[in-house]
C-alpha cells in the first residue's frame, strides 16, 4: 500500500528540500523572518510526508479541527520528541508572518531555528 502513496509522500519531501534549500541560501543576518518561516514550512513539509506515509493524510474539516489542529495532534502522538520544536517553530513562523514589528529587537539564536528544521529532515519517512 505503501507504495501506492510513494509518489503523494516524494511530493512532500521535495516540497520540503525546495524550502530547506531556499533557506540554505538566504542571508540569514538580513531576513529573520524569512530564515524562521522556511524553517516551519520545511518542517512541516516532512510532517506531511511522515504521516501520509503511514496512511494518516490531514483532511479537511470546516466545522471542527483544521487541518492545523490535526497535524499538531499528530506530531504530539506520533513525533513525541519533536513536539515542543514543532509549537515553537508554529509560534514563531506566525509572529514572523503577522507581527512586523516582533523582529526587530530579537535577541534569540537564529541558528536554532535552522537546527530545528535540520532536525526534522533526519525523521526517517
Amino acid at each position: 500500500m505503501v507504495a501506492a502513496r510513494l509518489p503523494y509522500i516524494q511530493k512532500f519531501v521535495d516540497q520540503s528540500n525546495h524550502n530547506y534549500n531556499f533557506l540554505c541560501d538566504i542571508d540569514k543576518d538580513r531576513y529573520l523572518d524569512w530564515v524562521i518561516t522556511a524553517s516551519f514550512y520545511t518542517v512541516l513539509h516532512i510532517v506531511n510526508a511522515h504521516a501520509a506515509a503511514r496512511n494518516h493524510p490531514f483532511k479537511k474539516i470546516f466545522d471542527y479541527e483544521s487541518i492545523h489542529t490535526q497535524r499538531i495532534a499528530y506530531v504530539r502522538s506520533n513525533l513525541r520528541d519533536k513536539y515542543t520544536d514543532f509549537i515553537r517553530l508554529i509560534n514563531e513562523s506566525f509572529n514572523a508572518r503577522y507581527d512586523a514589528l516582533y523582529f526587530q529587537n530579537y535577541d534569540g539564536d537564529i541558528n536554532e531555528f535552522l537546527k530545528i528544521a535540520e532536525d526534522f529532515r533526519k525523521i526517517a519517512i
